[in-house]
């Protein structure tokens, strides 16, 4: 349907995009979820909740070389949820909030709905750290404090 809605030289991507096959990994917990009619939310005070915080812990260290303490990770059930909660605790009332383009439009939308402003920084291919670390001065060449940046 979503092909049927686009302009000629226009690929309409969606942000839970489904254009590609499954990842088999993937297709096995989710068809083992529904074997077992477990489609509910996650049990947050489980033994499953604590795996999610070490294995994210690991894979900070890992990639980052970070040093994560497991207990103050927090596991959501929604992104957005995430987002609004970090907003809200993170920055102030007018704060600017810079976030990439193309984004998913609910992230605009609550960022401006919490009385933050929406800086809108658009995504290339070939930008390095340095490139981004520019594209930020170039939004607050003064230095001025920017709430959050959201990627």
């Amino acid at each position: 349907m979503k092909w049927s809605r686009a302009q000629p030289n226009e690929v309409p991507l969606d942000v839970a995009d489904l254009d590609f096959e499954l990842a088999t990994p993937i297709h096995d917990t989710i068809n083992d979820a529904l074997t077992k009619s477990d489609v509910g939310y996650p049990d947050f005070s489980g033994p499953t909740v604590n795996r999610l915080r070490e294995i994210f812990a690991n894979r900070q260290s890992h990639l980052y070389g970070a040093s994560v303490d497991e207990s103050r990770v927090e596991i959501c059930a929604q992104s957005m949820q995430s987002l609004c909660c970090a907003v809200l605790a993170f920055t102030a009332p007018g704060d600017e909030v810079v976030t990439h383009t193309p984004c998913y439009l609910p992230i605009r939308t609550a960022v401006e709905q919490l009385g933050r402003r929406c800086v809108l920084l658009p995504v290339r291919e070939s930008r390095s750290a340095e490139e981004f670390e520019e594209s930020i001065r170039r939004i607050r060449p003064d230095g001025t404090r920017i709430g959050m940046i959201v990627l």
